[in-house]
Protein backbone atom coordinates (compact mmCIF):
# COMPACT_ATOMS: atom_id res chain seq x y z
CA UNK A 1 0.00 0.00 0.00
CA UNK A 2 2.96 2.32 0.44
CA UNK A 3 3.98 1.77 -3.19
CA UNK A 4 0.37 2.01 -4.38
CA UNK A 5 0.01 5.44 -2.75
CA UNK A 6 3.14 6.66 -4.54
CA UNK A 7 1.86 5.41 -7.90
CA UNK A 8 -1.52 7.09 -7.41
CA UNK A 9 0.09 10.34 -6.33
CA UNK A 10 2.17 10.28 -9.52
CA UNK A 11 -0.93 9.94 -11.70
CA UNK A 12 -1.53 6.19 -12.18
CA UNK A 13 -5.24 5.39 -12.38
CA UNK A 14 -7.00 3.54 -9.57
CA UNK A 15 -7.82 0.61 -11.88
CA UNK A 16 -4.25 0.23 -13.15
CA UNK A 17 -2.88 0.47 -9.61
CA UNK A 18 -5.34 -2.12 -8.31
CA UNK A 19 -4.38 -4.56 -11.06
CA UNK A 20 -0.66 -3.90 -10.58
CA UNK A 21 -0.81 -4.92 -6.92
CA UNK A 22 -2.94 -8.02 -7.41
CA UNK A 23 -6.50 -6.84 -6.71
CA UNK A 24 -9.30 -8.33 -8.82
CA UNK A 25 -11.46 -5.21 -8.67
CA UNK A 26 -11.18 -1.50 -7.84
CA UNK A 27 -13.73 -2.05 -5.05
CA UNK A 28 -11.49 -4.49 -3.17
CA UNK A 29 -8.49 -2.21 -3.69
CA UNK A 30 -10.49 0.83 -2.53
CA UNK A 31 -11.47 -0.98 0.69
CA UNK A 32 -7.93 -2.08 1.47
CA UNK A 33 -6.49 1.35 0.64
CA UNK A 34 -8.89 3.11 3.00
CA UNK A 35 -8.10 0.70 5.82
CA UNK A 36 -4.42 1.61 5.58
CA UNK A 37 -4.44 5.30 4.62
CA UNK A 38 -7.84 6.39 5.95
CA UNK A 39 -8.98 7.91 2.64
CA UNK A 40 -10.10 6.74 -0.83
CA UNK A 41 -7.39 6.05 -3.42
CA UNK A 42 -8.70 8.87 -5.62
CA UNK A 43 -7.70 11.34 -2.91
CA UNK A 44 -4.05 10.25 -3.12
CA UNK A 45 -3.55 12.44 -6.19
CA UNK A 46 -4.30 15.62 -4.25
CA UNK A 47 -1.42 17.88 -3.26
CA UNK A 48 -0.63 17.95 0.47
CA UNK A 49 -2.62 14.82 1.30
CA UNK A 50 -1.22 12.74 4.16
CA UNK A 51 -0.30 9.19 3.22
CA UNK A 52 1.29 6.48 5.32
CA UNK A 53 4.56 4.77 4.56
CA UNK A 54 5.57 1.41 6.00
CA UNK A 55 9.15 0.13 5.70
CA UNK A 56 9.64 -3.43 4.45
CA UNK A 57 9.30 -6.06 7.17
CA UNK A 58 12.60 -7.75 7.99
CA UNK A 59 13.06 -10.79 10.21
CA UNK A 60 16.22 -11.27 12.23
CA UNK A 61 16.34 -14.63 14.00
CA UNK A 62 19.05 -15.44 16.51
CA UNK A 63 19.42 -19.11 17.37
CA UNK A 64 21.50 -19.77 20.46
CA UNK A 65 23.12 -23.09 21.11
CA UNK A 66 23.62 -23.92 17.43
CA UNK A 67 27.34 -24.50 18.05
CA UNK A 68 28.27 -27.30 20.42
CA UNK A 69 30.02 -26.61 23.71
CA UNK A 70 32.31 -29.37 24.90
CA UNK A 71 32.66 -29.69 28.67
CA UNK A 72 33.25 -32.19 31.42
CA UNK A 73 32.59 -32.24 35.16
CA UNK A 74 35.71 -32.93 37.19
CA UNK A 75 36.55 -32.78 40.90
CA UNK A 76 40.05 -31.48 41.61
CA UNK A 77 42.06 -31.44 44.80
CA UNK A 78 43.25 -28.12 46.22
CA UNK A 79 46.24 -26.69 44.36
CA UNK A 80 48.64 -23.84 45.02
CA UNK A 81 49.54 -21.14 42.53
CA UNK A 82 52.17 -18.46 42.27
CA UNK A 83 51.19 -15.37 40.34
CA UNK A 84 50.84 -11.64 39.97
CA UNK A 85 47.47 -10.08 40.63
CA UNK A 86 45.53 -6.97 39.69
CA UNK A 87 42.05 -5.72 40.56
CA UNK A 88 39.36 -5.34 37.88
CA UNK A 89 35.69 -4.35 37.72
CA UNK A 90 32.77 -6.32 36.26
CA UNK A 91 30.51 -3.26 36.27
CA UNK A 92 31.15 -1.67 32.88
CA UNK A 93 32.70 -4.54 30.96
CA UNK A 94 36.08 -2.80 30.94
CA UNK A 95 37.83 -5.96 32.10
CA UNK A 96 37.40 -7.47 28.61
CA UNK A 97 39.88 -4.89 27.34
CA UNK A 98 41.96 -4.34 30.48
CA UNK A 99 42.86 -7.97 31.24
CA UNK A 100 44.54 -8.54 27.83
CA UNK A 101 46.50 -5.34 28.47
CA UNK A 102 47.61 -6.79 31.81
CA UNK A 103 48.96 -9.88 30.04
CA UNK A 104 50.84 -7.75 27.49
CA UNK A 105 52.37 -5.61 30.22
CA UNK A 106 53.23 -8.68 32.30
CA UNK A 107 55.38 -10.22 29.58
CA UNK A 108 56.79 -6.88 28.40
CA UNK A 109 58.25 -6.36 31.87
CA UNK A 110 59.89 -9.80 31.87
CA UNK A 111 57.71 -11.38 34.54
CA UNK A 112 57.23 -14.36 32.25
CA UNK A 113 60.65 -15.59 33.39
CA UNK A 114 59.13 -16.21 36.83
CA UNK A 115 55.59 -17.23 35.86
CA UNK A 116 54.89 -18.52 32.35
CA UNK A 117 51.13 -17.84 32.45
CA UNK A 118 49.65 -21.32 32.74
CA UNK A 119 46.52 -19.85 34.31
CA UNK A 120 44.43 -16.71 34.37
CA UNK A 121 42.45 -16.91 37.61
CA UNK A 122 39.53 -14.74 38.70
CA UNK A 123 38.76 -14.51 42.40
CA UNK A 124 35.62 -12.66 43.50
CA UNK A 125 36.15 -10.32 46.44
CA UNK A 126 32.61 -10.99 47.74
CA UNK A 127 29.17 -11.88 46.40
CA UNK A 128 28.11 -8.21 46.66
CA UNK A 129 31.21 -6.65 45.12
CA UNK A 130 31.70 -6.02 41.42
CA UNK A 131 35.46 -5.89 41.93
CA UNK A 132 37.49 -9.06 41.47
CA UNK A 133 41.11 -10.15 41.64
CA UNK A 134 42.75 -11.57 38.55
CA UNK A 135 46.01 -13.50 38.71
CA UNK A 136 48.39 -14.53 35.95
CA UNK A 137 49.74 -17.69 37.56
CA UNK A 138 51.44 -21.09 37.46
CA UNK A 139 51.24 -24.17 39.65
CA UNK A 140 53.73 -24.17 42.48
CA UNK A 141 54.65 -26.15 45.59
CA UNK A 142 53.16 -25.10 48.90
CA UNK A 143 56.61 -24.14 50.24
CA UNK A 144 57.67 -22.10 47.17
CA UNK A 145 59.30 -18.78 48.05
CA UNK A 146 57.33 -15.76 46.86
CA UNK A 147 59.33 -13.22 44.79
CA UNK A 148 58.67 -9.53 45.26
CA UNK A 149 55.52 -8.37 43.46
CA UNK A 150 54.06 -11.86 43.32
CA UNK A 151 51.57 -13.68 45.51
CA UNK A 152 50.90 -17.30 46.44
CA UNK A 153 47.42 -18.67 46.89
CA UNK A 154 45.73 -22.03 47.39
CA UNK A 155 42.62 -22.77 45.32
CA UNK A 156 40.40 -25.10 47.39
CA UNK A 157 39.22 -28.54 46.34
CA UNK A 158 36.20 -28.00 44.09
CA UNK A 159 34.04 -29.61 41.46
CA UNK A 160 34.57 -27.85 38.14
CA UNK A 161 32.71 -27.63 34.87
CA UNK A 162 35.54 -27.57 32.36
CA UNK A 163 34.83 -26.14 28.92
CA UNK A 164 37.15 -26.74 25.99
CA UNK A 165 37.74 -23.91 23.54
CA UNK A 166 39.72 -23.29 20.40
CA UNK A 167 40.82 -20.13 18.60
CA UNK A 168 42.99 -17.02 18.89
CA UNK A 169 43.27 -15.10 22.14
CA UNK A 170 41.62 -13.17 23.64
CA UNK A 171 38.50 -13.22 21.45
CA UNK A 172 37.93 -16.98 21.41
CA UNK A 173 38.13 -17.14 25.19
CA UNK A 174 35.85 -14.15 25.69
CA UNK A 175 33.28 -15.55 23.26
CA UNK A 176 33.27 -18.93 25.01
CA UNK A 177 32.93 -17.20 28.37
CA UNK A 178 29.88 -15.28 27.17
CA UNK A 179 28.28 -18.44 25.83
CA UNK A 180 28.80 -20.23 29.15
CA UNK A 181 27.00 -17.49 31.06
CA UNK A 182 24.32 -16.79 28.45
CA UNK A 183 23.57 -20.35 27.30
CA UNK A 184 24.97 -23.10 29.47
CA UNK A 185 24.34 -21.78 32.98
CA UNK A 186 20.76 -20.48 32.45
CA UNK A 187 19.65 -23.68 30.73
CA UNK A 188 21.43 -26.17 32.98
CA UNK A 189 19.10 -28.24 35.17
CA UNK A 190 21.81 -30.17 37.03
CA UNK A 191 24.41 -27.65 38.13
CA UNK A 192 24.53 -24.15 39.58
CA UNK A 193 27.53 -21.84 39.82
CA UNK A 194 29.59 -22.57 42.92
CA UNK A 195 32.38 -20.74 44.77
CA UNK A 196 33.65 -17.45 43.43
CA UNK A 197 36.49 -18.63 41.23
CA UNK A 198 37.06 -18.80 37.49
CA UNK A 199 40.08 -20.40 35.85
CA UNK A 200 41.45 -19.91 32.36
CA UNK A 201 43.82 -22.75 31.54
CA UNK A 202 46.29 -22.08 28.73
CA UNK A 203 48.14 -24.75 26.79
CA UNK A 204 51.50 -24.38 25.10
CA UNK A 205 51.39 -23.08 21.54
CA UNK A 206 50.69 -20.05 19.41
CA UNK A 207 47.90 -18.12 21.16
CA UNK A 208 47.08 -16.29 17.91
CA UNK A 209 46.45 -19.49 15.95
CA UNK A 210 42.98 -20.58 14.85
CA UNK A 211 43.56 -24.03 16.36
CA UNK A 212 44.97 -22.85 19.70
CA UNK A 213 43.40 -24.86 22.53
CA UNK A 214 42.40 -23.61 25.99
CA UNK A 215 39.96 -24.35 28.80
CA UNK A 216 37.66 -22.40 31.10
CA UNK A 217 36.97 -23.91 34.52
CA UNK A 218 33.97 -22.84 36.58
CA UNK A 219 33.19 -24.25 40.04
CA UNK A 220 29.75 -25.86 40.15
CA UNK A 221 27.49 -27.56 42.65
CA UNK A 222 24.64 -29.96 42.05
CA UNK A 223 21.15 -28.47 42.23
CA UNK A 224 18.76 -29.81 44.80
Amino acid sequence: MTKAAVDLHQGTTVLDTALKYGYDSPTAFNRAFQQIHGLPPSFAKRQGVRLKSYPPIRFHITIKGEVEMEYRIETKEAFTILGMERMFSMKDGSSFAEIPKFWTEFFAKGYGETVSGMYGICVESSSESEIFRYLIADDCAADTAVPEGFTKETIPALTWAIFEGKGPMPHALQNLNRRIYEEWLPGNEQYALGAGYGVEYYTCGDTSAEDYGFEIWLPVQAKG
